[in-house]
């Protein structure tokens, strides 16, 4: 039998998270000091939280995948009619975590430019349509969510604000301020932060929920 500290888990998520933030902060500053320097630009693209195939993008998408096989298990020992509901959510983290790593939301972006109330009120079409989907799966999932006990609801809730505060709060914010590139920066870290902290959240809950409701899964989860 194999043992998982979930608490081990979460908090080597959460240094590796705070480790990477502190590196593009820091790369950033190199590079703002030493624009014509190589070797920091490259580490700097290697640490941007703002950039696209990277390091902290990797992170990311791994983070995200780890939820969507957590909610695929889930719903594998799950006896009750609530087992769609979690298979529909591990599809719907698969689906982001191609997304991170694909960028589709930008793919999607440049086919919804015609759409101006998107893109003059969010700064990203996608971010606005994202914010559309994401009302609708919180309304088809609500009474699902109120069925779960208390600890793993409120874990979600808080996993869901932070991260649609994140994704596209902080995007719409952001917009406002794209012409100032440091201010920009800043928020996109935040951003960035905001989403892997709040799917941290999510993992802990989901984990948490498993060792609760699954006893009978053939490894030990510990706290």
């Amino acid at each position: 039998m194999i043992n998982i500290n979930i608490r081990k888990i979460i908090w080597w998520l959460a240094i590796i998270l705070l480790a990477l933030t502190t590196l593009n902060l820091v790369f950033f500053y190199l590079h703002n000091n030493k624009p014509d320097s190589l070797l920091i630009n490259n580490f700097n693209n290697l640490f941007d939280t703002n950039m696209e195939s990277n390091i902290p993008t990797c992170f990311s998408a791994i983070l995200i995948f780890i939820n969507a096989l957590v909610l695929a298990l889930i719903g594998k020992y799950t006896k009750n009619n609530k087992i769609n509901y979690w298979y529909l959510l591990s599809g719907i983290m698969l689906y982001l975590s191609i997304d991170e790593l694909t960028i589709i939301h930008e793919k999607i972006n440049t086919e919804i430019t015609a759409y101006n109330f998107l893109n003059s009120f969010w700064g990203s079409g996608w971010a606005g349509l994202y914010v559309i989907f994401a009302i609708i799966i919180f309304i088809l999932f609500i009474g699902f969510i109120i069925d779960l006990p208390k600890n793993t609801r409120n874990l979600i809730l808080l996993a869901g604000i932070i991260y649609v505060f994140g994704a596209a709060g902080l995007e719409f914010i952001g917009g406002i301020y794209a012409e100032s590139f440091v201010v920009y920066k800043y928020l996109t870290t935040v951003e960035e932060a905001l989403e892997s902290g709040a799917m941290i959240i999510f993992c802990y809950a989901l984990i948490d929920y498993l060792y609760i409701n699954h006893s009978s899964i053939k490894f030990k989860l510990e706290k």
